[in-house]
Order: structure tokens, then C-alpha cells, then sequence
């Protein structure tokens, strides 16, 4: 297989992120959501298959002008165990780091053995100090967060 390409997210790639949200069972950002997070400095990146052009994976981030956080990341089935979303992730340290963050954080499911083991194996830790608190802003139910 050929390198996979990182590039920012476009418009023009929502139908094939949502699907590769989906197939990971992960609750979608909407178009609408993604343009908030970029428009308040946040980032978007997709991996791409060069061969095929198929968008096989994807990582969001924003922020709260503090720190930033890392969302969504998804691989595709058929690539995962090929470094991608490690990949990804790197992407997004450098662009944060840049950017002038010094810490990067993430939420994810406690049953999530996989992610869990990647995040460990970058170097991630959770922090016990923290608990993760929301409430919905809707009546529509689980904001999905």
C-alpha cells in the first residue's frame, strides 16, 4: 500500500467521514458542527488512500482557548493496524503545538480497549484529578458528546 495522505478536511468530505463514523459507532458531528469547530480555530484532518481516493480515516480538534482537544478519531476496518490513526493524531500534536497549546486531551469510552491501548502506547494518560460533566442544552435528548 501506498503512504496514506493527511489533508485538512473539506466540505466535500462529510458523506465519507459520517461513514466512517458510523462503521466505528461513533454519534457524527454534522456538517454544521464541523464548520463551528473550524471557524473557531479548531482543525479537521482526513486520511486518504491515494490509490483509490477513499477517505479512510479522520481526527478533529478544538479547543478552550487553554487547551486543546482531540475528537473523532476513526479508521476504517480494512486500515486499521497500519499506524493511521497514529498518524493523525501526530498531525494534530504538531498543528496544536503550533498553534501555542501545551496540553492535548481526549475523552473516549471506557470500553474502548483499542483506542485506549493506542492512546496509552502515544503516551497519553488519563488524568484522575478530572471528571468529564454535562448537561444537555436541548430537550432532544444525549448531546452525543
Amino acid at each position: 500500500m501506498e503512504a496514506i495522505i493527511l489533508r485538512p478536511y473539506c466540505f466535500r468530505d462529510y458523506v465519507g467521514v459520517a461513514e466512517i463514523w458510523a462503521e466505528t459507532g461513533q454519534n457524527p458531528f454534522t456538517p454544521q458542527e464541523i464548520e463551528r469547530l473550524l471557524k473557531s480555530e479548531g482543525g479537521a484532518f482526513i486520511a486518504e488512500d491515494p490509490k483509490t481516493e477513499a477517505i479512510v480515516g479522520t481526527a478533529l480538534w478544538s479547543h478552550n482557548g487553554r487547551m486543546a482537544f482531540l475528537w473523532r478519531v476513526a479508521v476504517t476496518q480494512d486500515y486499521r493496524k497500519k499506524g493511521i490513526a497514529a498518524q493523525l493524531i501526530g498531525r494534530i500534536e504538531k498543528e496544536t503545538a503550533e498553534a501555542g497549546f501545551v496540553k492535548l486531551g481526549l475523552i473516549t469510552n471506557a470500553t474502548n480497549k483499542p483506542a485506549r491501548n493506542l492512546y496509552a502506547k502515544l503516551g497519553y494518560r488519563i488524568d484522575e484529578g478530572d471528571e468529564y460533566w454535562f448537561r444537555n442544552l436541548t430537550t432532544e435528548g444525549d448531546c452525543g458528546c
